[in-house]
């Protein structure tokens, strides 16, 4: 029988060797001796960790603590045990109780750091991560770690950026084991790329194929750089060459994002023949699966005396551009059943090319065929040349394939023609300068401070058709400039159809309001980040799909002052 001396040595020997599984048997024999041994505790608490099973590290942990109070090791192996199940509060609490009885540890800070960038609190990541750098200065991941708590704050302010890439160029300085700088390479080109520097990014992506050049995944991450530059070309190549990378046959996660970014490529390019069938790969995205339905999926059947039955997907400004194919529909003889959003209910529902409309979660009733309805243009066959609507002659002026409801649904109309009565001697302008923002990498809003110099213009009213996403910066522009705030009437997309058919122009972001008034045909005109969405088309100010909208778009990434400047050239030659 082994001594408590010599398991205890025996243990931390196979701990060292990475091999957990011996070394807690080990340790489970020298606890049968000494139940009570805060180390032994601790060291089998490390055993759990390495192998992922945090429960059981936490609770010897907690043992450890029990019978030696500040112990620091184990308080810090406990924090790291709670932040691997994700108790981040509780995590965060004993990384600082580590740090109170020791702070000059840097690897506590840089793993408290972690912990924080967790829960999207990258101030205080700074502040831990530049804490590790002042005790530990060469230790390349503490560097990165830095700059990865630096971009996404850089979306307020734009100087963290800097910061981040000056903070990287020191931790480069240092050697660092290839797979950890893979790891960093890849977290830092996704970051960049997340937060609207895709140069900085593409950096990154080359970096980890100079390293793995068969590595599909890199090659990918690469294109996707690219598409952010409007290197859609060089996009096209690396996708093929990642394509190449994987096995033959093979579906999995990076195929289908491999599929998915080559179709949004060719879409973005115009080849649309090319683009539908990868389009398809959007339903196996991210673990998605298609609808399941009963019934036979439309492929192209005969629909003279059959019920069609199409179902919205993605966003409302999906479904008011594919919504256009109804009629056509109705030409090959279909009876159409579409299942709306409860927004666009009202407005679809004065529409007499769809012969049943139902809301999302009210029963279907029955139908022969059933599509999801962004798949339309391609079972259609639709090409840049073929999209329906895309032409207007000019008796059709003023109007699209999507018209207002003639029924006051929402009670509102009289009280939006009281808030549009102050503005009748002036030209009516409306404007949306914001979305939701749910995506962090969103790079379509422009904050109403941008359009000061459009909004200085005289003889123009301007009527804000936001619904929602109005800051007090905001409102404060509304009394400064008189902008009518339309909150209080907006319900639904009818009530901002109505709106908008009383206006002169809209003026507007990339989002379902630009859809909305090209599918009725307004003047407007769409402010379009730097490398927008493949359907706005690319290097024109005109749109396929919208013959009414005038495109203006960013000539560098996040500059809007450009844009804003030309737009008040025109308005102003008007």
């Amino acid at each position: 029988m082994q001594s408590v001396s010599e398991l205890k040595d025996h243990a931390k020997t196979l701990i060292q060797q990475q091999q957990f599984g011996p070394a807690q048997e080990v340790i489970q024999e020298w606890l049968l001796q000494e139940p009570d041994d805060a180390e032994a505790h601790y060291l089998m608490a490390g055993a759990y960790g390495y192998t992922g099973k945090f429960v059981a590290a936490e609770n010897h942990c907690r043992q450890a603590i029990k019978l030696q109070a500040n112990y620091f090791e184990a308080i810090f192996r406990l924090a790291n045990a709670l932040d691997g199940q994700s108790k981040t509060a509780e995590a965060l609490q004993y990384y600082q109780q580590a740090i109170d009885i020791n702070p000059a540890m840097p690897h506590v800070w840089n793993n408290m750091g972690a912990c924080q960038i967790s829960i999207n609190d990258f101030s205080s990541a700074e502040q831990s991560y530049r804490q590790a750098i002042n005790l530990g200065q060469q230790t390349p991941q503490f560097y990165f770690n830095l700059a990865l708590a630096l971009i996404p704050q850089s979306k307020n302010d734009s100087t963290k950026m800097d910061d981040a890439i000056n903070v990287i160029q020191k931790g480069e300085q240092y050697d660092i084991e290839l797979a950890d700088q893979l790891y960093f390479d890849t977290m830092l080109g996704i970051n960049f790329l997340t937060f609207n520097a895709p140069l900085q990014a593409e950096k990154h992506f080359r970096n980890n194929i100079v390293q793995e050049p068969d590595n599909p995944e890199s090659h990918l991450n690469l294109a996707l750089s690219l598409v952010a530059q409007n290197r859609e070309a060089e996009a096209l190549q690396s996708s093929k060459i990642a394509q190449q990378s994987c096995s033959d046959n093979e579906v999995n996660a990076i195929t289908t994002e491999i599929a998915w970014t080559m179709g949004l490529i060719y879409l973005g390019l115009g080849e649309y023949q090319k683009a539908w069938p990868l389009y398809e790969s959007r339903w196996y995205r991210n673990n998605k699966s298609p609808r399941n339905l009963a019934g036979k999926r439309w492929n192209k059947e005969a629909l003279k005396g059959k019920t069609l039955f199409l179902y919205h997907e993605q966003g409302y400004g999906d479904n008011l551009q594919f919504a256009r194919y109804f009629p056509q529909l109705k030409q090959l003889g279909a009876t159409v059943v579409y299942e709306c959003q409860k927004p666009l209910y009202h407005l679809f529902e004065s529409n007499d090319f769809i012969d049943r409309l139902v809301k999302s979660g009210e029963d279907i009733g029955a139908y022969d065929f059933y599509l999801p309805l962004a798949s339309l243009p391609g079972m259609l066959g639709t090409t840049l040349e073929t999209i329906p609507y895309s032409k207007v002659s000019t008796e059709d002026q003023g109007n699209g394939y999507l018209s207002i409801a003639t029924s006051d649904v929402n009670n509102t109309h009289q009280k939006i023609d009281q808030l549009l009565t102050s503005t009748v001697n002036n030209k009516r302008v409306g404007i949306f300068w914001r979305g939701s923002g749910s995506q962090a990498n969103d790079k379509r809003p422009c904050s109403l401070k941008h359009w000061e110099p459009l909004l200085k213009l005289s003889d123009i009213s301007f009527i804000s058709l936001q619904k929602d996403y109005v800051t007090e910066q905001d409102e404060a522009l509304f009394s400064q400039y008189s902008i009518t705030d339309m909150r209080s009437v907006i319900n639904d997309f009818s009530d901002t159809a109505y709106i908008i058919k009383q206006l002169d122009l809209v003026i507007t972001i990339d989002t379902s309001v630009a859809h909305l008034a090209g599918s009725l045909g307004a003047n407007a005109k769409v402010l379009l980040a730097y490398a927008s969405d493949w359907r706005w088309g690319r290097n024109t100010d005109t749109c396929a799909w919208y013959p009414s909208l005038t495109l203006y778009r960013q000539s560098e990434i996040n500059r809007w002052d450009s844009v804003i400047n030309q737009l008040v050239s025109d308005i102003s030659e008007c």
